[in-house]
């Protein structure tokens, strides 16, 4: 089943449930990051159908999109959390979420981060080296605290997906290198306050074959049954997010039966952790904007939107391709166009030769697939403020962040 999108044509214009975009865009200007409660629930419906609760545990990926309340209502629905930093942390503290249903990540944890997750008694700390696990060691002590602690390892098994979003074998940084198992279960009988509960892996973002996961998971397994014949009593087995969403209509949508079938049937005693982000609120999420002019070039066509990179990175960041749909449909002239936005780089473009209908200046467009490392990517490149962020349910439309003004630019900023 593909993720459900968060806009759909109702009489040739372009809506957000029972809400058109161009009253969005009214109230609240572009560009301006839109999602769908529905389709943002209709998602998660769809991974907790293939990993039920009674076998499997979902911890959302937060930095696919920190708002908070979008995290608020993911915790309103029972997920747990993966986080990578202390900021993250924060957040999900604010609104209320127990330590227990966090999970902390991440290559390069500071003494202060440990710390912090310590304190908050978060459900597993990864570790993704020895060297990390020898700190986590040490703040233990130092704060007479017991931690629970996973191995989240390498296990060089490559998947096919962007070279910058591929993250599971021995070229790059993540991950404790499976050789160093031995080293790291001698570390962990050392020292009393260290619990390992579990271990994981994590080898990638938008991976569209599950066989990978299978792969990962089967090695996982097997070492776990290593690691409890050693004495230790693993509980969880964590196989990481990255499952990938269609960004076209051609493309095949991720198998999560394929994947949940085998981890249902060979799971063994351990319980299955997932770390989803982009497959929940990829799909649920659009960036609007609007056409500020249209120009030609050396023979080119170009549409200069009022979006540019600094407010959605990932076409300039990873080459990736978002579908864009003008706010209305109907018959007109098509034109092959390059679509850009107005930033000072010859990578803000969001498309090039793609065939358009004719906007015309000050019409609405919306960039669609960008729930997902969109809005949490942005910056203020060129002294540019952020856009809001609004969350439609239903006919109600909720602005969840506001876009900054010219005087936040300067925030933080001393003469």
């Amino acid at each position: 089943m593909k993720p459900r999108r968060s806009l759909e044509y109702v009489n040739e214009r372009l809506y957000c449930e029972g809400v058109p975009i161009s009253a969005v865009a009214e109230e609240f200007g572009t560009p301006c990051y839109l999602y769908s409660r529905s389709a943002l629930c209709r998602n998660l419906d769809t991974l907790l159908e293939a990993f039920p609760p009674e076998w499997a545990d979902i911890c959302y990926a937060v930095k696919a999109n920190s708002n908070l309340t979008i995290l608020e209502l993911l915790a309103s629905r029972g997920l747990g959390f993966d986080i990578v930093s202390a900021g993250e942390l924060f957040r999900l503290r604010r609104i209320g979420v127990p330590g227990s249903r966090i999970i902390f990540s991440g290559v390069g944890k500071t003494i202060e981060e440990i710390d912090w997750a310590i304190k908050a008694r978060v459900f597993s700390l990864g570790v993704e080296s020895l060297e990390e696990l020898k700190m986590i060691a040490a703040r233990a002590w130092a704060l007479r605290c017991a931690v629970v602690v996973s191995l989240r390892l390498n296990l060089d098994i490559e998947a096919e997906t962007h070279p910058g979003i591929s993250t599971g074998t021995k070229k790059h940084k993540f991950g404790l290198d499976s050789d160093f198992i031995p080293d790291a279960a001698r570390i962990i009988k050392d020292n009393p306050l260290l619990r390992l509960k579990g271990i994981g892996s994590h080898i990638g973002s938008q991976i569209m074959d599950p066989g990978p996961y299978i792969k990962a998971f089967d090695r996982l397994r097997d070492l776990a049954f290593d690691l409890d014949g050693q004495g230790f009593s693993i509980e969880f087995l964590d196989i990481g997010g990255g499952f990938g969403i269609p960004y076209d209509d051609q493309a095949e949508p991720f198998q999560l039966n394929d994947l949940s079938v085998h981890l249902a049937g060979n799971r063994g005693p351990y319980r299955i952790v997932l770390e989803p982000g982009r497959f929940i609120v990829g799909p649920a999420g659009a960036l609007l904007s609007r056409v500020t002019l249209t120009k030609t070039t050396g023979g080119r066509r170009f549409m200069v939107l009022d979006a540019g990179m600094n407010d959605l990175m990932r076409p300039a960041l990873y080459q990736a391709r978002h579908r864009l749909l003008p706010e209305i449909r109907n018959s007109r002239e098509m034109l092959i166009t390059d679509v850009v936005g107005p930033i000072c780089e010859t990578t803000d473009r969001f498309a090039e030769h793609l065939e358009m209908p004719a906007l015309a200046d000050g019409e609405l467009v919306a960039l669609l697939e960008a729930g997902a490392y969109g809005s949490v990517l942005s910056s203020n490149y060129n002294s540019r403020p952020r856009p809001a962020e609004v969350l439609v349910s239903g006919n109600e439309m909720k602005l969840i962040r506001k876009k900054e003004s010219m005087e936040s630019l300067l925030e933080g900023e001393l003469l």
